[in-house]
């Protein structure tokens, strides 16, 4: 076996078993215990942290975390790589802060002038836009460590209503219109809701580890919320035309769902449905398209928007 790749497989061996002998490495693959010795110390130079442990039964110990080989990058897949990780740090909190910032360092000092000078271009023709929120998310990284090692967390959650303390099973975070939020077992009712993270205002993890055995992923529990929610839900039917979509696109509204009129493309009809609790939040958007939106049903949002303009007017009487 080639040295190098024989160091390689050590490495990658050491990641999966963590402890190990210089007598079991030897075994494994085939040289002898001085040149084991050999590659452990060119691996210790290289950077893979661990130390030896003397006596009879010693060996060696790899540290907590992993250090993987090194993979070899195309130029493109840097720059796909640095311009996706730029993107997430336009968030002010993010599970891996510190992290996405080392892995953009680690690429750009073993870049070559030419692959700098393509990077620089590539940034200025590429910008994801994430809505800029000021709230903060102290807990977040907290949150998303406790759904990777299913420990559950007792927190305190600032509702509209009040405050309540809750001990929750996380499952999953995720970002929407620039907010974090997470899906979680609310162990008190046994019920898979959804919380803000900036409406935290304490945590503590609890070193309990719950039943993992029917875990489903953070999109599965969204699917399944979505489900289980169309009992609570309100079909809304609205004309509207193509100038709203101009005034203003938000994620409360998927305009895919527009049927345009075949005889005048510029009007169509929006049909969704939407959560009882929304109402209120709807007919306060909806204002802001004018007269681009006319609600044909239900009726109590043609009433909830009558009640809102007509306060809007007081306020100039």
């Amino acid at each position: 076996m080639v040295k190098s790749t024989r160091l390689i497989d050590i490495w990658l061996y050491i990641n999966n078993h963590k402890k190990f002998t210089t007598t079991e490495l030897a075994k494994r693959f085939n040289v002898s215990t001085r040149t084991i010795q050999r590659d452990i110390d060119e691996l210790s130079l290289l950077g893979v942290p661990f130390y030896s442990e003397v006596g009879r039964n010693g060996g060696y110990t790899l540290l907590h975390q992993e250090v993987l080989p090194p993979i070899s990058f195309s130029e493109d897949e840097i720059i796909s790589i640095i311009l996706t990780y730029k993107s997430m740090t336009q968030y002010k909190d993010f599970p891996y802060q510190f992290e996405i910032e080392s892995v953009i360092a680690k690429l750009l000092s073993n870049s070559s002038d030419s692959l700098l000078k393509k990077l620089r271009q590539a940034e200025k023709c590429f910008f994801l836009k994430v809505p800029e929120r000021n709230e903060k998310n102290p807990f977040l990284k907290e949150i998303f460590n406790a759904c990777i090692n299913n420990k559950y967390i007792e927190i305190i959650y600032d509702s509209l209503k009040n405050t309540d303390k809750k001990i929750l099973s996380p499952i999953g975070v995720y970002s929407d219109n620039g907010y974090w939020y997470f899906c979680a077992i609310d162990n008190q009712v046994m019920e898979m809701r959804t919380y803000r993270v900036d409406r935290i205002k304490s945590l503590v993890s609890n070193d309990n580890i719950h039943n993992v055995k029917d875990q489903i992923t953070i999109e599965e529990a969204l699917a399944n919320q979505t489900q289980s929610d169309e009992a609570n839900k309100l079909l809304v039917k609205m004309k509207i035309n193509k100038k709203a979509i101009r005034i203003l696109n938000t994620p409360i509204l998927d305009f895919s769902k527009i049927k345009w009129e075949q005889d005048n493309n510029f009007w169509g009809v929006y049909e969704d449905l939407f959560n009882l609790n929304e109402i209120d939040y709807l007919s306060s958007l909806l204002t802001v398209y004018g007269d681009n939106v006319k609600i044909i049903e239900p009726t109590n949002l043609i009433e909830k928007m009558k009640e809102h303009l007509a306060k809007v007017v007081n306020l100039y009487d």
